[in-house]
Parts: structure tokens; C-alpha cells; sequence
């Protein structure tokens, strides 16, 4: 599993020659690279040449390519008649999957339809793939430039990074196995302090500094996890924008947006995050009829047990807030 990962991203269904040029100068360049960028981001990349809905169905493609018998006109096949994830493909039968398919050769969007075998494989592949573990990441150099080529290994299941240094690894039993890093066969490096977060169908590492006579970087840098990030400088800021997500605690927001119109307020994190390229500003989309009425644009709020509460400051105020949240971090 996961060879489709290599392909060219315009292996994707509906990703034409302009779309793909676009990616491809933001780095993005194979299915793998795809999905290591979250759909809001890369909607905001391509923004006027794709809608959202459209952004969104590519990456649930790439994620369903993720097993290798479910090719590019089968994922779309897939998706444009509503199968969104690995486990709605896993927990379905051979009769959903030939109606499906069906349907889809009917207008032509396949020309063949999937035999029996690779029906029960699709079944078998995805199954394997939302049971097990995956984790992602990146590895960087100690100038922090991408290490392509590097192999990546985790008990028996091992890949390499490609040329943005990403790597993705699937098939794992253990949130806690052992990271075997090897720069040749000579230097072979074991990793077992990393820490992981979960996102979407993946396990993505948060941090891991290896300190070698060749010093590799795989990072993923949180202000509110209480890392204290490198200057901006030159890198690039992106916006990480949140739908549905939980506000943590503690957590302090700028008001950006309140768009009653669209039920929606848009609260933008006072801590960044830093991904090793580039620095990531974290918007957490919430309903507006929840948020109270007497909070305006600009203002800044903190989300606490009993609900929203204003905080009044300026820049220096934010400041002081990220650096008592980091002590109180520290002395927890």
C-alpha cells in the first residue's frame, strides 16, 4: 500500500495542467505533498482557480489512492457519489461498491468496472489502513532544507522521504513504536522521544530534535504547547484555519471576523505554530448565534469555563499572555 503516493498530483482527477503548475510552485508536487497540507490551506492556495467543494474532493481522492488498488478514476468514482473517508469504503459491501460503480459507468466516468477481486481488495486495503496506525512528518537538515531519499522505519513497515521530505508510514500497531531514521546504511539513527498528535486519518509527528554528527530536525513547534518559536524573518505565514474544532484552554483569541450573515465568527489564536517552512496562524471558525452579542471586531477574548470573557490589551498584553501560559506549562 501507499505506492500511489509518489504519483504527480495531477494524477488526481479535475487537477489540470494550471492547478497543478500552481502547486507545484508552492512545493507541492505528489499525492504525498497533497496531503500533508490540509484542504483550507490549499483551497487558499489555488483560491482562484478551484472552489472549496472542489479542493475538498481532491483530497478525499488522495486519500482513498492511499490504497493502491483504488486508482484515480476509481477514487473519483468514489467520492462524487459520496464516499468521503477510508472507513465509509472499509465498512461497505460488495453490493454498495458495484452500485457505485455502476452508477459511475453509466455516465461514462469509468470505463471499466472493478472486478470482483478488487472490489474485496478495496475492502481489505482500506480496512488495513483505517485499523492501523500512520504517521507522517517531515525531515529537515540542520539548515532546515527537506532530506529527501531518507529512509523512514517503524518495525516492519519503512519508506523514504521524497524530495520536500516528507515521509508516511502506515500499518503501525503502536502510537509508541520506535522511528528508525537511516542516512545511509552507515548511519542509521533510532528515535524514540517524539511526540504525536492526531490529525484527520493520521498521526503526525509534533517534535523530535536528533542530535547527531549530522543533525536532523523533524519538528512541528506550538506556542500553546509552550516551544518558543524561531524568529519570522523570511519565513512564509499560512493560515491553518479550524472548522468544529474544540477551543483549548487558555487559549486567548483576536476577533477577526463576525459574519452573522454566514452564522460564523472567525477567533484567531494569539499562539502560532511552526512546521520547520513556515509559520502557521491558527483561525478557529465558530457559529456566531453561540457567541455573544456584546463582542465586537478586534477585541480580545478568552474562552474559560463559563464561557467568553473580554480581555483588554494591545500587543505588549499578548506578549505577557504567551509567556505566563508557557511558565504555568512549565511548573504544571
Amino acid at each position: 500500500m501507499l505506492e500511489n503516493l509518489s504519483l504527480e498530483v495531477d494524477s488526481i482527477q479535475g487537477i489540470g495542467p494550471k492547478i497543478k503548475t500552481e502547486l507545484n510552485t508552492n512545493n507541492i508536487h505528489t499525492l504525498l505533498d497533497f496531503l500533508a497540507v490540509e484542504p483550507g490551506e490549499l483551497h487558499e492556495l489555488i483560491d482562484s482557480l478551484a472552489s472549496e467543494k472542489e479542493v475538498n474532493e481532491w483530497h478525499d481522492m488522495a486519500l482513498l489512492m492511499q490504497a493502491d488498488v483504488i486508482d484515480a478514476q476509481f477514487a473519483e468514482a468514489l467520492v462524487k457519489h459520496g464516499v468521503t473517508g477510508l472507513e465509509t469504503v472499509a465498512n461497505a459491501t460488495i453490493t454498495e461498491l458495484s452500485d457505485i460503480f455502476e452508477a459511475a459507468k453509466s455516465v461514462s466516468m469509468i470505463p471499466e468496472l472493478p472486478t470482483l477481486d478488487e472490489k474485496v481488495e478495496m475492502i481489505r486495503q482500506t480496512n488495513r489502513l483505517v485499523a492501523a496506525r500512520t504517521i507522517t512528518g517531515k525531515i529537515l537538515d540542520e539548515e532546515n532544507l527537506p532530506l529527501s531519499g531518507v529512509k523512514v522505519s517503524c518495525v516492519d513497515v519503512s519508506t523514504n522521504t521524497n524530495a520536500n521530505g516528507l515521509f508516511r508510514l502506515s500499518g503501525l500497531q503502536s502510537e509508541n513504536d520506535t522511528l528508525f531514521v537511516s542516512i545511509s546504511e552507515e548511519n542509521i539513527y533510532t528515535i524514540t522521544d517524539y511526540t504525536l498528535e492526531r490529525y484527520a486519518d493520521s498521526l503526525i509527528v509534533q517534535k523530535f530534535v536528533l542530535n547527531t554528527d549530522h543533525q536532523i530536525t523533524l519538528e512541528f513547534m506550538s506556542e500553546y504547547e509552550g516551544d518558543i518559536l524561531p524568529e519570522i524573518g523570511d519565513y512564509p505565514m499560512r493560515v491553518n484555519r479550524q472548522k468544529g474544532t474544540e477551543l483549548r484552554k487558555g487559549d486567548l483569541f483576536l476577533v477577526r471576523a463576525i459574519k452573522k450573515d454566514k452564522n460564523r465568527v472567525d477567533l484567531q489564536s494569539i499562539f502560532n505554530d511552526f512546521d520547520g517552512s513556515k509559520f502557521l496562524v491558527n483561525i478557529f471558525e465558530q457559529p456566531a448565534d453561540q457567541f455573544p452579542e456584546e463582542f465586537e471586531e478586534r477585541d480580545y477574548v478568552v474562552c474559560g469555563l463559563a464561557g467568553f470573557r473580554k480581555v483588554n490589551g494591545d500587543r505588549s498584553m499578548v506578549k505577557l499572555w504567551k509567556e505566563a501560559h508557557r511558565n504555568n506549562l512549565t511548573n504544571a
